[in-house]
């Protein structure tokens, strides 16, 4: 992703997050980090590193229920697992929804489910024959967590699936995910009580590190 997507999103993001309409918005969170993992091709096993900028923003509802939606910048590079080498550079964007329910356990402890869907596109336009990829990311997360004064450790497992293509004008590659359980355990600092800076770490089916920002009203 290039250095002007990256601002613009970064400004849509603190508009947003600024402007009066945030009182209907609970939540408001700017996400940048990277993961790789591998996808089996019809051709064979390659693997993808995914660099992310992504906004999000949720609402409450009456049951506790929190409905979120997020948009997004992606930087992508496939590459074969074994010779003959060949790797792909795409740059794209990603939409999605998620689904999460945290459940206060005692004063220390809570838990929380999450469901998430996100759609992902990105073309490489710099070979002489153009390519573009797409696909879609949906995945299943629970994690307990511990909150101790200003921080709050949080162990998780997470089951992800994916599919999609690679296409041009020649062809269609289609892949899928090679595994699907995760797990990791994401580091919360609060600012205050409403606002933190969050480190997510997993590894499994996708090995990744984020650094995410995040608001709750």
């Amino acid at each position: 992703m290039n250095r002007a997507e990256i601002i613009a999103l970064l400004i849509v993001a603190l508009s947003l997050g600024s402007s009066p309409a945030k009182a209907q918005w609970t939540g408001i969170l700017v996400e940048i980090g990277e993961s790789t993992s591998d996808l089996q091709f019809e051709t064979g096993r390659r693997s993808m590193r995914r660099e992310d900028l992504s906004f999000q923003i949720e609402e409450i509802t009456d049951t506790d229920l929190r409905v979120g939606f997020s948009i997004g910048l992606n930087s992508i590079r496939t590459s074969n697992l074994l010779p003959p080498a060949n790797t792909q550079k795409f740059e794209g964007n990603h939409l999605g929804f998620y689904l999460r329910l945290p459940m206060q356990l005692g004063e220390y402890f809570s838990l929380e489910g999450l469901f998430s869907y996100r759609y992902n596109f990105a073309t490489d336009s710099n070979t002489s024959l153009p390519s573009e990829i797409e696909w879609h990311d949906s995945r299943l997360k629970i994690g307990l967590g511990a909150k101790f004064q200003a921080f709050r450790i949080t162990p998780f497992i997470s089951y992800r699936n994916v599919s999609g293509d690679i296409s041009n004008n020649i062809s269609v590659e289609l892949f899928d995910s090679v595994d699907n359980i995760s797990w990791g355990i994401s580091f919360d600092y609060f600012l205050e009580p409403t606002a933190f800076i969050r480190l997510q770490l997993s590894r499994g089916d996708e090995d990744s590190g984020y650094l995410n920002f995040v608001r709750v009203y």
